[in-house]
């Protein structure tokens, strides 16, 4: 019922690095002559800003967070999204809670953000937990009264908390990827979302191992 995980699970993927090579090669009409990838055609091709190549390689991922943290990511408009749905479908009894090595208070500012632990983090931990977890279940509760009283569940969905999961599959090409990882992995990031940007990272590791080496080295 109460998690503080991010999943994240690639569905499906097209392309390699060599993909990307013969995106690149077919403009001097090489792209049929077997090359294999070029780590320095893929380094000159990110580091002079040619990057419509790398948009031939997609991939779909299967994301599973609270709300929250959904309607940060999908603030990234170039993707395809398609999340389920509190009006066709009784959402599911999870809930996000802090991990209790998670800091909670915030030293900068909502603009830029400076997440630092409590000086009475224990307690202030606790407190946190008891209320959000009191609030879910309460949440919880009342919702599956009015769905038991006959209520729509498009109408009955509107008491559940931000902390609600909810998952969705999210695909784009590799370019926007990188773009999402590169704006989501840094330090003033929510943590939850530096997470899901990190799982994505690694996963690109494995289908395109070249290009992640050359995005890291040109960062």
């Amino acid at each position: 019922m109460f998690d503080s995980e991010m999943h994240v699970e690639l569905i499906d993927s097209m392309g390699n690095d060599n993909s990307v090579c013969q995106a690149a090669r077919v403009s001097t009409g090489n792209d049929v002559a077997g090359y294999k990838e070029s780590k320095g055609l893929l380094n000159y091709l990110w580091r002079e800003g040619h990057t419509s190549p790398f948009e031939h390689v997609t991939a779909t991922f299967r994301v599973e967070v609270p709300i929250f943290i959904a309607r940060q990511i999908m603030r990234h408009r170039t993707f395809s999204y398609n999340e389920i749905s509190g009006r066709y479908s009784e959402l599911e009894p999870k809930f996000w809670l802090p991990d209790t090595s998670r800091p909670l208070e915030n030293k900068g500012s909502g603009a830029y953000p400076d997440l630092q632990f409590h000086e009475n983090h224990d307690e202030v931990m606790d407190l946190t937990g008891e209320v959000m977890e009191h609030m879910s279940k309460r949440a919880l509760s009342e919702y599956k009264m009015l769905v038991e009283d006959g209520v729509a569940t498009e109408v009955a969905r509107a008491i559940l908390p931000l902390n609600t999961y909810t998952s969705f599959y999210m695909t784009g090409n590799l370019k926007n990827f990188l773009d999402f990882i590169d704006k989501r992995i840094v330090q003033n990031a929510q943590e939850e979302v530096r997470d899901v940007a990190q799982y994505m990272a690694q996963a690109l590791d494995n289908i395109v191992p070249v290009t992640m080496e050359v995005w890291k080295e040109n960062r």
